[in-house]
């Protein structure tokens, strides 16, 4: 039971942080936006600052009163009533409903979308952050089509309150009010580069180097700490597994126990799983354990690309590449200095 604990929160702190670090930058900028519009509004009045100045526990010093005002777009932001009694500052009706709208469907999307994934992930038969059917899952949730909806939809909501924003700068210029447009940009520009590169991470995808999808891979159970449910992505993990495999070829790290749990597989097994994916998949392809005709480097990527080209049937490529002791002619004949299978 701890184990999917822990999976489900990896799972929402590291996959789908891609989706809070964009709502929270979202949400973020829409209260900056709502601040200058209103401390740049006419109808923020000397006589309507006064007035509202003045509460119950006497007048508020400055201090005081940007935190009210900051309290009332807050609240504006997800109450539609909230412009019948401002505490502190006006709100103009059609921008405050476009701004709550914006929001609380960008919130609704993000909530929805992190419970289906949960859910998902509940039901794909994963037990925790280090089986294999948990990590296919995660790294191929980018390209399925649900995903790809979900963020194309938020990214929408980002641009149209961009382009909002970007419409109002460009009325203040047409004004003769160029200042106001620096300050802003000075100010909460930052926060506009924050929302764009969200959405970039939000759309982009890393391919892992071997295939992840294969049952072979899926029923394997590596070892991860309790820390990596805060700082280790799946795919980050995977890049660890294949340096992992490539020091242990050198016989740096030969020791497999500390990747794979129980030692449930052996070195030899785990490198014919994690086969590049030009190779094929490990279960169409038969384990070659004997000696070939070309020998090849067992620790470099380079020499298990050419012995797996070649038990494939493909054409060996010419390379040449530094050996660990010597140097490794890679036309698939000659090593020196190097282990050889």
């Amino acid at each position: 039971m701890l184990d999917r604990v822990l999976m489900c929160a990896h799972f929402i702190m590291m996959e789908c942080r891609p989706f809070l670090v964009l709502y929270l930058a979202y949400r973020s900028f829409v209260v900056h936006s709502i601040l200058y519009e209103v401390f740049h509004s006419p109808t923020l009045s000397p006589e309507f600052e006064s007035n509202h100045r003045n509460s119950a526990q006497g007048p508020m010093d400055l201090a005081a009163y940007m935190g009210c005002a900051r309290t009332d777009v807050k609240t504006a932001i997800g109450d539609p009533f909230a412009k019948d009694e401002p505490a502190c500052i006006p709100l103009e009706y059609h921008t405050h409903m476009v701004n709550m709208c914006l929001n609380l469907t960008a919130a609704a999307v993000c909530v929805v979308a992190m419970v289906t994934l949960v859910i998902g992930v509940c039901c794909s038969g994963a037990t925790s952050i280090g089986h294999g059917r948990y990590i296919a899952y995660t790294t191929s949730l980018k390209k399925s089509w649900p995903y790809k909806a979900v963020a194309s939809l938020q990214c929408f909501i980002v641009t149209i309150l961009v382009a909002q924003k970007l419409h109002s700068l460009y009325g203040e210029l047409r004004k003769g009010k160029a200042h106001k447009a620096e300050v802003y940009a000075e100010d909460y520009g930052p926060e506009i580069l924050l929302l764009v590169a969200s959405c970039a991470a939000m759309l982009s995808y890393r391919e892992v180097t071997f295939d992840v999808e294969q049952e072979e891979f899926k029923a394997l159970h590596f070892k991860r700490g309790v820390s990596a449910v805060v700082s280790e992505s799946n795919f980050d993990f995977c890049a660890a597994v294949d340096l992992a495999l490539h020091k242990a070829g050198f016989q740096e790290d030969p020791d497999m126990s500390e990747l794979v749990s129980d030692h449930s597989v052996a070195y030899e097994d785990l490198l014919h799983i994690c086969r590049p994916k030009e190779l094929g998949s490990a279960a169409a392809a038969p384990r070659k354990r004997e000696a070939h005709s070309a020998p090849f480097c067992g620790g470099c990527s380079w020499g298990f690309r050419q012995q797996g080209r070649q038990g494939a049937g493909l054409p060996m490529t010419s390379v040449r590449v530094a050996a660990r002791d010597g140097e490794s002619d890679g036309v698939g004949g000659r090593s020196e200095g190097c282990a050889v299978s």
